[in-house]
Order: structure tokens, then sequence, then C-alpha cells
């Protein structure tokens, strides 16, 4: 039989989904969904399977993108390179 515990809850002032957390060069950042293409810098807190605490430089009313956001950061990269590539 396979079960679950839960050891201990707690709660946080601002969580996000992980999905919507990116690794660029070296910072956690996420993408607002009103300026997709500028990067912002979030510090990442306490995480659980699914969501993840926002430590700093998220506001809670902000949208963000959840899904797909490696599209973004690829197209930043590649801008980043030249735009030969």
């Amino acid at each position: 039989m396979i079960g679950k515990a839960v050891v201990r809850e707690e709660s946080v002032p601002l969580a996000v989904r992980n999905s919507a957390l990116q690794t660029f060069w070296g910072f956690c950042v996420m993408f607002d969904t009103l300026d997709a293409d500028e990067v912002r810098r979030r510090e990442a807190g306490r995480s659980d399977p699914t969501p993840i605490e926002v430590l700093s430089g998220l506001a809670p009313s902000t949208e963000y993108v959840v899904e797909n956001s490696y599209f973004i950061m690829a197209d930043i990269e590649k801008f980043s390179l030249g735009n030969d590539h």
C-alpha cells in the first residue's frame, strides 16, 4: 500500500507554479505577461512539488507566464547572441 503523510504545513505570502521559473545566467527569473520579453529576477524560497515560494521581485497581483516560458528564454538568448543565428 502506498500512502502519503503530511509532515508539516506552512503558509507562504506568495507562491507560484514551478513551471513559471527559469534559470537565466545563473539567476531565478520569471516573465510577466505584459512584458514577456523582459527578464525579471526573482528570489525563490521553499518549494513543494508544484508551488514555489517567491521571496522578492513579484507583486501579488502580477500576471506571469506559467507554461512554455522556455520559448521566451530561447528567443532572448538567441537575440543576445546576435541576429545572425
